[in-house]
């Protein structure tokens, strides 16, 4: 079988932008930016970046281009590192299975934000316990130790109430 080859280089280009940016990017990087000092973070972010992984990748594209290989074995040409492209392949396989269902909760949650009155928001669906409570988050009454039950006051009988949006996400 002959090996494909990329029809020009801006189709190569837009395979590596579409690989490396990802909702997931979106998701994740203004998290860990705020996390870890805001803006402070963009200059380790960047060094790194520079320094570790753009070269890093660029050589394993380089000598997969130049062999015409595949992940696993673009690594023949040390055996000392065939294990790499093994793991590379094992880590992508389960960084894509937990991928795939982190959008389609994405997916879900997009589709039911266009609803003029969002199900998350009341507890009158069908999905709904008793032990449903509804937040008006529009009063200026709202308190979250509403949501909270007074230590004190527990026993083993009672069980507090859970939102409607967690009982939506459940």
């Amino acid at each position: 079988m002959a090996h494909q080859q990329w029809r020009n280089q801006l189709d190569y280009i837009i395979t590596l932008l579409g690989f490396s940016v990802g909702s997931g990017t979106f998701i994740k990087f203004p998290f860990y930016c705020m996390r870890n000092g805001g803006g402070a973070f963009l200059i380790p972010f960047v060094l790194f970046t520079l320094i570790g992984a753009i070269p890093c990748v660029f050589l394993e594209m380089a000598i997969g281009q130049y062999s015409q290989s595949g992940p696993i074995k673009v690594w023949d040409i040390c055996p000392a590192f065939k294990g790499i492209g093994v793991g590379c392949v094992l880590c992508s396989w389960m960084f894509y299975t937990y991928y795939n269902v982190l959008f389609s909760w994405i997916t879900y949650y997009f589709y039911y934000s266009f609803y003029t009155i969002l199900p998350w928001e009341h507890c009158g669906n069908a999905w709904n316990t008793p032990d449903c409570i509804s937040v008006d988050r529009n009063s200026t009454r709202f308190n979250i130790t509403d949501l909270v039950p007074d230590i004190g006051n527990l026993t083993s009988n009672s069980t507090p109430g859970i939102t409607a949006a967690e009982e939506f996400w459940r």
